[in-house]
């Protein structure tokens, strides 16, 4: 019972998590506009155009639940995972409850009544469809029962059965189209995987055309470079080439075939990512070392600035060996780096800060920031696909850093205090299989 309880409890929480995360952008100006709004109208209610009914004690209150909403920044750091929780009960009795109340209490008068029209479809802009078809029912029935508590002699209003028809047509509107919305969303999302799969198709046929091209310089070269030292010794006529240029060519094919593998696997986590990939074959995986593999990263990552480069600190005194793709490493490596001085330019401070360590079981890489932390809420979805809470992000980078890891039978963890720190744990199996170091 108990760990049913438990459940329904963490349901109706991640319910508001998601209410939230619909319009967390919004919360200052709705916060403002209910701290202005409630005692602003209570005047002009009151004074300047008379209602038969106002009620100043409840006014105060949505304005101090918005005044909650618009201050969530200052909040103490404890408080901030009752966020959600502020946000639902905020909306529950600043909308629906307060203005289904008060219009009833005026018998269902025409400004009020308009009054509880644009608090509808003020819903319908602030929360998700499901939210919107709660928060409504159970706000209404509250003011229903409000009322009726309230009033010596309640009495249902005759025009409250016309507007019920309006309401309703708004509700049902509204929601589908919130849904519409979301579903047309989801729709674009798709259209955009399914033309960057395609990109990603395409470009496999060149890539494969260098590939060719190197296999076959790879076997001819050195027969050109015998025949090219026979000319030379026989004094025949042909074009000096330097030293130096002949000695530089074969390890150019190596940079190019490996460029060419690091293209393709870029190729993988596209189509990864946009669906047309659902795993990481083992194929090309190899033991490979830890340290060599961040040293390879930190050299190779395109940082904007000396600056930037100098704020990343890499304890390199121990390593271990891992069985994987140095590739795919290096790329989960780049993402965390990105995020990370994402994170430390928009806090205005922050270091960053890499360092291994061994355990029985299991080894471990550990990535940590000193800049802007993750929210509390936010923290349990950051490696959801498509889960982003910045205007520009994609939300599939750490979804793939997860499976990533998953494929190297080993896992990524994150660990964050808002506004201190940011932690990412890899772990790596420690046994590893029979076969030569890459």
């Amino acid at each position: 019972m108990a760990k049913e309880k438990f459940k329904l409890t963490s349901a109706i929480y991640q319910a508001m998590e998601r209410s939230l995360s619909h319009s967390e952008h919004q919360l200052v100006p709705v916060g403002l506009v209910g701290v202005v709004g409630f005692p602003l109208f209570y005047y002009v209610w009151t004074y300047v155009f008379p209602q038969n009914y106002e009620n100043l004690e409840l006014r105060l209150l949505g304005a101090f639940f918005t005044a909650g909403l618009m201050l969530h920044s200052f909040w103490p750091k404890r408080w901030l995972k009752y966020l959600p929780v502020w946000w639902y009960i905020t909306i529950l009795y600043c909308l629906p409850f307060f203005f289904f109340f008060i219009m009833l209490k005026n018998n269902a008068a025409v400004v009020p009544s308009m009054a509880m029209l644009i608090a509808i479809f003020l819903m319908i802009l602030l929360v998700d469809w499901i939210s919107l078809l709660v928060m409504l029912t159970s706000g209404m029935l509250f003011g229903a029962l409000a009322y009726y508590l309230s009033t010596p002699q309640p009495i249902i209003p005759e025009m409250l059965w016309t507007y019920f028809g309006v309401f309703a047509f708004a509700i049902v509107a509204g929601a589908v189209f919130n849904y519409k919305t979301a579903l047309l969303h989801q729709h674009r999302l798709e259209g955009m995987a399914s033309v960057t799969g395609n990109i990603a198709h395409e470009l496999r046929t060149p890539l494969l055309g260098i590939k060719g091209g190197i296999e076959g310089l790879r076997h001819y070269l050195p027969i050109l470079f015998s025949a090219y030292k026979l000319a030379k010794e026989n004094s025949l006529k042909v074009q000096t080439i330097r030293r130096v240029h002949l000695q530089n060519l074969l390890p150019a094919l190596d940079r190019m075939e490996g460029e060419t593998r690091f293209a393709n696997t870029i190729i993988d986590m596209l189509l990864m990512n946009v669906g047309k990939k659902t795993n990481i074959g083992q194929e090309n995986f190899h033991i490979s070392s830890i340290k060599s593999t961040v040293d390879e990263a930190l050299k190779r990552y395109p940082f904007d600035s000396a600056e930037e480069a100098e704020k990343i600190h890499w304890d390199n005194k121990r390593d271990f060996n891992y069985y994987g793709s140095k590739i795919l490493m290096i790329h989960v490596l780049f993402n965390l780096i990105k995020n990370a001085l994402h994170f430390i330019v928009k806090a205005e401070k922050g270091e960053i800060f890499i360092w291994l360590s061994q355990g029985e079981k299991y080894n471990h890489l550990h990535f940590k920031d000193t800049g802007l932390g993750i929210k509390s809420r936010v923290l349990p979805h950051i490696f959801d696909r498509f889960y982003t809470t910045t205007l520009t992000g994609t939300g599939i980078g750490l979804s793939y850093c997860k499976v990533v890891m998953e494929s190297f039978n080993g896992d990524i963890k994150c660990y964050s205090e808002e506004d201190h720190y940011t932690e990412f744990t890899l772990s790596f199996p420690a046994e590893l299989p029979d076969e030569p170091i890459g």
